[in-house]
């Protein structure tokens, strides 16, 4: 049974970037006062979505044009209670530059990686020394590819995403 309606316009800010909201968090949920919708990250930046917190309230998120949600956000605060969103972990493969001796053969493999990447559409999360691809499709085509490149190692593993909103606004068609 869905509990109450509440209507989102604008984020108040992230847990994990603005102090103020973080410690008021870790407050609240040392309270058990947390409620969370919890996302995709592809449905993070629609900017109109009717979900159910965690909590089992209606929740219609109606923001401008361009605003992604990101993990974190803070889209109601009260007294007593916090509404925050969470991104769900996804699938991913995660190659990882091994180190060269050569610091220029390092930026050439990932040049490389993040063209052939480019050309197939995947979207690609640089992070330090990895890149990050959510798994959209079959891993074995994934590693395949990805595989021959030399001096990288792949893995499979679950991961929050947490990216910039321009990059994950970013989409073009041929």
């Amino acid at each position: 049974m869905v509990a109450l309606s509440l209507r989102v316009e604008a984020v108040m800010g992230n847990v994990y970037r603005d102090e103020r909201l973080g410690r008021r968090f870790h407050d609240l949920l040392s309270k058990d006062r947390v409620d969370r919708i919890r996302l995709p990250r592809r449905d993070a930046a629609k900017n109109r979505l009717r979900v159910t917190s965690q909590r089992g309230t209606d929740v219609l998120i109606d923001v401008p044009r361009g605003t992604t949600l990101k993990h974190g956000d803070v889209l109601h605060l009260g007294e007593d209670e916090i509404l925050t969103v969470e991104w769900l972990p996804e699938e991913t493969m995660v190659v990882t530059l091994s180190p060269h001796e050569d610091w220029r053969e390092g930026v050439e493999t990932a040049a490389r990686i993040g063209y052939m990447l480019g050309i197939k559409h995947f979207p690609l999360f640089p992070k330090g020394n990895e890149i990050v691809i959510p798994i959209e499709g079959s891993k074995e085509d994934l590693s395949k590819v990805l595989s021959s490149f030399g001096g990288v190692s792949l893995k499979v593993e679950k991961r929050i995403l947490d990216v910039e909103p321009e990059i994950l606004g970013y989409e073009h068609t041929h």
